[in-house]
């Protein structure tokens, strides 16, 4: 049973057309990770069609069924667990590159009162639903998605750059020159020994994360925050804007721990 819904255990794979049809069920267009249809815009009417082919599929699967007055009814835990995704009042969307990649991996959770569900796609029409049994789990499967392996700092670094310094330093780190990235981090007013660990990590094909949280607020709107995360060897780094100054906002840049990503991810240190 999940520990704090009461829902059994759940973990399922959905076909793109399969996840419309449930959607459809919840009177939801979308959620964070549905694509456009891969193969071209769909007619309205194919779109219908296909609908109705997913929902006998889901019939078959024993993940729904038909009530005698006509109704179409999915299985509890994979309703609970799509309308988590569809109506999140907490979100966190991560992409991740891994070193040398070129297109990102994606993972999505949801949080709906008690049930957090983990949305990863095996592949592009293809979605995997889990309910999980808390929050922590949520943020282990996070830290594992990143493959966030780094020790706690033994020094810890935090400071600002300009945002453009910021961006150039790193271009000048990915292309071998080092020393003027760490020249520009420095003249910025970064500690020496921070520009030098972060530049190295820059320069070292270092794996890349953007996580963005989304937090549904009681007046209808959604507050977000965004930060990248930057790991090479046992080094992590986590950079942000600055909030409040989105137009010229500079960049802060900290070493990071997990416990620190995870109290990022759940507001407790916002």
């Amino acid at each position: 049973m999940n520990d704090e819904t009461g829902l059994p255990p759940l973990a399922v794979t959905l076909s793109r057309e399969e996840l419309l049809a449930v959607l459809n069920v919840l009177r939801s267009p979308t959620i964070p990770g549905l694509d456009s249809e891969p193969s071209g815009e769909l007619t309205p009417e194919q779109e219908a069609f296909a609908i109705v082919v997913a929902r006998r599929a889901l019939l078959a699967r024993g993940l729904a069924q038909l009530r005698a007055d006509g109704e179409f009814l999915v299985q509890r835990g994979l309703l609970a667990a799509v309308g988590a995704c569809a109506y999140a009042q907490d979100s966190i969307l991560v992409y991740t590159w891994p070193a040398g990649a070129q297109a990102p991996q994606r993972l999505f959770g949801s949080i709906r009162g008690d049930d957090v569900v983990l949305h990863t796609r095996l592949a592009e029409v293809l979605h995997c639903f889990t309910l999980l049994k808390s929050k922590a789990e949520l943020m282990a499967h996070v830290l594992a998605f990143c493959e966030f392996d780094a020790a706690p700092p033994a020094v810890p670094f935090d400071f600002t750059v300009p945002r453009q310094d910021f961006a150039d330093a790193r271009q000048h780190a990915g292309a071998g020159n080092t020393a003027a990235a760490t020249e520009l981090l420095v003249r910025d007013g970064a500690p020496e020994a921070a520009a030098a660990g972060l530049v190295a990590v820059w320069a070292n094909a270092p794996r890349v994360s953007v996580l963005q949280t989304v937090t549904q607020l009681s007046n209808q709107a959604a507050r977000a925050r965004e930060f990248t995360l930057v790991q090479g060897g046992q080094a992590a780094w986590w950079a942000a804007l600055v909030p409040g100054e989105e137009a010229t906002a500079p960049v802060r840049v900290k070493t990071v721990s997990g416990a620190e990503i995870q109290a990022l991810l759940t507001g407790a240190n916002a």
